[in-house]
């Protein structure tokens, strides 16, 4: 969490998924690692703090999750950890260009570092997940996320697609093969 109204969103799925699933884990804030030693100790305490709260909310939410204090790079500090979890969780800002777009920076960089699955969160969920359709080339990484979307949304409705261009696609066309023959 950086506390932003992005990652309450997050942390309001986190705390969904684990009233479903009974799963936990920890709440992670990443502190700066360029603050000088003074500015980063009254940092810490203010963090360690601020991490509380929503970690206590998780647990009356249902999950167990213990406020976990990092310090550094927010992304590589935060795929430094995922290998002690099953899934990361983070909440989407959006504020960068082109390739980050739709996401934002970190959250890209943490997809593309993490060795563990990343959930990135949108918007504040309005309830558990009910349907879920996960893309699927038949490759071992996609059907092992497909299976741990099985893990955190058990209750939902799941569509499974797999998507293929046909190969020469636009020369059978100039061809005159028949749309039929090309399905």
């Amino acid at each position: 969490t950086d506390f932003s109204s992005e990652a309450e969103a997050a942390r309001r799925r986190v705390a969904s998924i684990a009233n479903e699933t009974g799963l936990g884990g920890a709440i992670a804030h990443v502190l700066p690692g360029s603050l000088p030693a003074e500015m980063h100790a009254q940092s810490a305490t203010q963090a360690q703090q601020a991490l509380a709260l929503p970690a206590g909310e998780m647990k009356r939410d249902g999950g167990s999750f213990e406020p976990r204090l990092l310090s550094g790079d927010v992304a590589g500090e935060l795929i430094r950890a995922a290998p002690e979890f099953d899934l990361v969780v983070a909440g989407a800002r959006g504020q960068g260009v082109l390739l980050d777009f739709s996401i934002g920076r970190m959250s890209t960089r943490l997809v593309r570092g993490c060795a563990r699955p990343v959930l990135i969160v949108k918007r504040p969920p309005d309830e558990p997940y009910r349907r879920v359709v996960a893309a699927v080339d038949c490759s071992e990484p996609s059907l092992v996320a497909a299976t741990y979307g099985i893990q955190i949304a058990p209750k939902a409705e799941f569509n499974l697609v797999h998507a293929f261009e046909v190969e020469f696609e636009a020369t059978l066309r100039r061809a005159g093969t028949t749309e039929d023959r090309i399905q």
